[in-house]
Formats: structure tokens, sequence, C-alpha cells
């Protein structure tokens, strides 16, 4: 046993790691063009689902085909250049299927040690950066000293007797064994007698199962680290009867896997509040939700009296007195309203529950509409109202016009309110398109008011924060418009900000991103007057609502539209109504005492398909206003929905759409 190649390829090849060897390839100019595989022993096969015959002589780059081979490639590149190990968390076999395998890449004085860290097992990659062959001067001495990996050979005298014939650099680390110790000496006469002893048992229990896998603490340094240690007899063809002990340091994996096991057990706490957290905002936000519906829906209903007869005593025979009365109430109902609706808004944007539609509009026409809403009363305050649109801004696109709109009536609206005279205008201009045919555009909203002090300009898009927060504050308002452009802005994949206008006044921009249109929009026919009485289609309508203000209001508009209507308080009475008459169109209030909309909705439904009678339209009616109500309504079996406050035009609008 004192040739020490026979021995030394004897451990190689019986080794549980799977080694193989790179010698580089370089040019003329002395760069390293291409590795070439050298050696690969038996564990290394199994590991990497290979043989080595088909291997051995060929090149890096012909062996691993796989595009993730690069990223190696480059790693054996740095290591010959640096010296400094490189660790590889998996590595991949030829196909680039992922082994599971940790790796380390070491530099190596003829190569590149690869150690591949499964269970206990590490492969070696080494390199040759000279043009000789490594396979015919391969120093398997320092391959074996130099792998990181506590490697010893066992010598078995009998049973009871074995010696040290053989041991590694990190093994003697390991045991702490002088490194001028003489091999081929007893168990006995290396170790302490405890250690020994039990050396020899784990000797023999290996010999007997064929193999052996244990954890040993040792002390390095002051330190104590932990080995995972593999025992596997050998037997040569001469009748020699070895065993190979292989020993990695696990110390830092057991840290890990502590770590884990807390970290573990804290995100399960923490996952366990976080669950109980959720469950308690998501009861929050459906008590929010239900309580702003109900909000809505209270002061919505009374609101629909308001506006509904303020509307209807102001078509009748009024002085100048009482018409300055009468518009002091719809003006008012107005306001109240707006507060409601964004409210409502900054609400369903809180919770996701808004969508942007996506169809074709003309922006011109857009924009022409909002400036058209606001002239009245720029002509009050002497303000010039005007726009302008770049050259090079498509006029048809495909996005959420209702949307843009309501981003233009803040901004424009704001303006006004903080202007007693001169200019406002908007400004469109295109920042940039892509070959997807979107375009993004740049909309400014120029004043000449009283501008935002410097120090209140970061309050401006936050939710509920006024410029002017004091109870003697000369401008009205919920705080809330700018923060719901804010939101709508990032729906539409822009940005809003503010600037300072030098010259006086403000300036508020933003940018979002459309589609553009290659069809033209065609502005739809706008009915002046919607109902014709000559020609009004003869209809039997119901009112089905719990309010008795609500029922005169509605009751009043159809009249002075032409038309009668009889009365429902709930919807079971509505439902008796219909089992003795027919009713064309159904007007239906939701939230109702015996019975509401919703269920009252359903049951007409069913009463019809299964009597075979036509379907009446029904409208929903109601003063619920949230995201998502009128999808419910529509799910039921209602045609349409009308938000409360309702106006006599869009009464008009559903007898025209429906009859």
């Amino acid at each position: 046993m004192n040739n020490s190649e026979p021995l030394s390829q004897l451990v190689l090849n019986s080794l549980p790691t799977g080694i193989m060897l790179l010698r580089s390839v370089r040019n003329e100019f002395n760069f390293i063009t291409d590795f070439q595989w050298s050696l690969i022993n038996p564990s290394a096969e199994k590991i990497m689902h290979c043989r080595s015959e088909n291997i051995i002589n060929k090149s890096f780059n012909e062996t691993y085909t796989s595009q993730r081979s690069d990223e190696l490639f480059k790693d054996l590149i740095q290591v010959v250049n640096t010296g400094d190990s490189v660790r590889k968390e998996n590595l991949y076999d030829f196909q680039g299927i992922d082994l599971g395998v940790p790796a380390i890449i070491t530099k190596f004085e003829d190569g590149i040690l690869f150690n591949l860290m499964i269970n206990t097992q590490v492969s070696i990659l080494s390199r040759n950066e000279d043009s000789i062959a490594v396979s015919e001067y391969l120093d398997y001495e320092r391959i074996f000293d130099e792998t990181q990996e506590a490697i010893a050979l066992i010598g078995v005298v009998s049973n009871d007797s074995f010696t040290l014939l053989r041991d590694n650099l990190s093994h003697r680390r390991k045991t702490g064994i002088d490194p001028n110790t003489f091999f081929n000496k007893s168990i006995e006469s290396i170790f302490d007698s405890d250690i020994a002893t039990d050396l020899i048992q784990k000797y023999k229990r290996c010999l007997k199962e064929g193999a052996l896998t244990f954890q040993e603490k040792r002390s390095h340094k002051g330190m104590q680290r932990i080995w995972q240690t593999t025992l596997t007899t050998i037997d040569d063809s001469r009748g020699y009867r070895f065993i190979l002990s292989c020993s990695t340091d696990i110390t830092d994996k057991k840290r890990i896997e502590e770590e884990l096991s807390r970290y573990r057990n804290d995100l399960e706490d923490s996952s366990l509040r976080l669950k109980n957290a959720l469950s308690r905002t998501a009861d929050a936000s459906r008590a929010k939700g239900e309580f702003l519906s109900n909000m809505s829906h209270e002061i919505r209903t009374p609101l629909n009296g308001v506006i509904g007869m303020s509307d209807l005593l102001n078509d009748t025979e009024l002085d100048a007195e009482q018409k300055q009365y009468v518009e002091v109430i719809r003006s008012s109902s107005k306001m109240l309203l707006r507060i409601i609706n964004d409210i409502l808004d900054f609400s369903n944007m809180e919770t996701g529950r808004i969508q942007l539609e996506k169809q074709l509009f003309n922006l011109e026409n857009v924009i022409e509409s909002c400036m058209n809403i606001f002239r009245s009363k720029a002509s009050d305050k002497n303000i010039n109202l005007k726009f302008s649109l770049e050259e090079d801004v498509p006029i048809n696109l495909l996005g959420d016009p209702g949307r843009l709109v309501q981003i233009f009536v803040n901004l424009i609206g704001n303006a006004i309110k903080f202007t007693e005279s001169g200019q406002i205008e908007l400004v469109v201009t295109k920042v940039s398109e892509s070959r997807e045919a979107n375009i993004k555009l740049h909309f400014l909203v120029r004043d000449t008011g009283i501008g935002v002090p410097e120090s209140k300009a970061h309050l401006l898009f936050k939710p509920f924060s006024q410029i002017d927060g004091s109870f003697t504050r000369r401008y009205e308002g919920t705080g809330l418009g700018l923060s719901i452009c804010d939101r709508l802005v990032r729906m539409m994949n822009g940005i809003i900000g503010y600037n300072s206008n030098p010259r006086g006044g403000s300036e508020f921009w933003f940018t979002a991103m459309f589609q553009v249109s290659e069809l033209d929009y065609v502005q739809p026919i706008k009915i002046l007057s919607p109902i014709i009485k000559s020609n009004m289609p003869k209809l039997k309508i119901l009112i089905v609502e719990d309010n008795v203000v609500n029922q005169k209001v509605a009751r009043s508009i159809l009249r002075k539209i032409g038309y009668d209507a009889d009365l429902s308080s709930n919807g079971q009475d509505a439902i008796d109504k219909l089992k003795n008459e027919y009713y064309n169109l159904i007007l239906m209030d939701i939230q109702m005492p015996v019975l509401d909309g919703i269920e009252a909705t359903k049951r007409i439904r069913l009463y019809e398909n299964s009597n075979q009678i036509s379907p009446s339209v029904i409208i929903a009616m109601t003063a619920q206003a949230m995201e998502g109500d009128k999808n419910l309504c529509l799910q039921v079996g209602m045609n349409d929905y009308i938000s409360k406050p309702i106006e006599k035009s869009d009464i008009e609008k559903m007898i025209l759409r429906w009859t």
C-alpha cells in the first residue's frame, strides 16, 4: 500500500464524491476560449446523469448545450482569473435540469475544484492552464489534500483492529491530528481512548452494514463545529479491505436550519396575526361599505325629494324672487350631491372597485362638453375659458371618456373656484407614442387665480386635505377632488402634478395613456325634444317606492312627460299588482320594507317565465350608488339603472331607450 498513486486512485474512484476535471483551452493571445473535460469519476457520472466515455476530451460548450451554460462558463472564467471561490446554490446537468445540488468552484494549481454538495458529497471540477492533457500527469495526491471534505482511508487489519492509512488536510484539521503523524498507525495510538473506542465501534458497525452516516461535534480554534460523516467499505482486487471516511462541516447548514425553523415559527405566528388582522380589516371594510351605502341611501332619498320638487316647482309660474329661491335650493342640493359622489368615488377607489372602460371617443368633443359645463359660471366671474390641442395630438382615442371628464371637471372647477377674473386654459400636447398605437398625452390646466402657497403644496393630492382648513376658510369643498384625480390618473398609467406659475395663478397637469383609433368617432344625434306628446307610446307604468315624497316626485315627473303611473309601497305589493294587471315599465326602488327591490325583481322574473308573460321593463330607481350596485341590479334581471336623485331627463331617456 506504499504505492501512493494506486491508493489515491482507489480513493478517488470510491468516494461518494463526484469528481470532474476541466482544463482550460486558450488561443494565441492566451485568452480562455473553452474548457475540456479530462476526468469524471463514477460518483460524478451518477450525479450528472452521464457516462465518462461520452464526456471525456469533449469541450465544455460541446457538452453544456443549455441556454443557462453561459452563466456557468462566466463563473469558471472568474475563478481562473481571480482565484476567488464561487458558490452556486443549485447546479444543473448537461441538459440544464436542476439537480438540487449546491456547488463551490475553487481555484486549483492544475485546475478548478468544483465541489457539489449533495448530502455529504462534494464534486470537484479542476482546470489546467497548460496545453498538456490533464490525464497525462494528474496529481491525485493534490486533489485528495485540497478537497474541502475531511477524507480518511482506514485499513481493516481485523474485525477489531483498524489503522489510519491516509487522510487529507481537512481531516487533520477536523480531528486535530498532528500533520507530521506517520501513517499505518493504529486508531488507538492516534486518538484518545474514548474517541478511539467510539470510532472502532462505528467502523465495526460499518463493516457489518456496508455504510454508516452519523453526526458529531468537534472543536476547532475555540469554536465547536458539527460534522456529518459517511463511512463506506471498500474491497479492492487484491483482497484488501478499507473504510473510506468522508466528513462534511454542516455547522452553517445546521445554523441556517435552526434560523429557518425560527423564521418558520415566526412566519406562522405572523401569518396568523396577519390573517386575524385581514379578517378584522375585511370586517371593517364591509362595515365601512355598508355604512357608506346606507349613508348614500339615507341622504339621497330626501335629496331626491328636494331636487325633484325644486325642479317641478321651477316649471310652475314663479316671480323673479321665487325663482331665485328655487335656484338656491337646487344649487345647494347639487353641491351636497357632489360631496356625496366624491366620498363614494374615493371609497370605491380605495377598495379597487372602480374599473376603467374602453370605448371610442372624440377628445375635442369631450373637452368642449366640459368647457360648456363651466362657461356660464366663468362668464359670471369675467373669466375667459379656452382650450387648445397641438397639431400632432390625435382626436379619436380609445379609453374612458367618463373618467377623463371627471378629472377635467375637478381641475377646471378648482381653477374657476380660485380665480376671480382673468383666464383659464386647457392645453393638450403629445408626449410619446409606441408601435402598439398607445399614446401618452399631457394635459395642462393653467389659471390666473390666487395660486397655492409653497408651504401648502404638499397637501394638494392628499385626501381630505384643504389648503385652508380653518373655520374661516373662504372656499368650500371636501378635499377629495385632487386625490380622486390622482388615483384616476394612475389608473390611466399617468402621473399628476402642480407647477407654481411665475406670472401668478396655478398650473395643474397630468399625463395619461390612450390608444389611437383608426375609426372616426361619430357624434351621437342630440335629441332636443326627447318626447313629442303626439308620438308618445302608450305605456302602463308602476312606481315601486316606499318614500311618499319620492313617490310624488316620480309621479309628477311622469305627468310632466305625459304619463300617469300606479304606486306600490313595497316589492310584495308590486308583485300582487302584476298578477292582476300588466305593466310595460316598472320603476323599482331597492331598499323597501316587506320585500326589497332585488328580491321582488327575482320573483317577478320567475313569475313571468312560469306564466309565459312578456317581461316588463324594470328600471332600478335607487339611492344606492356604490360601485357594483348597478351590476347587482342587472344580474337579478333589471333592465337598467337610475341613481337618485332622478331628473326629468333621466326618465325621458329610459322611456326612449326601452320603448
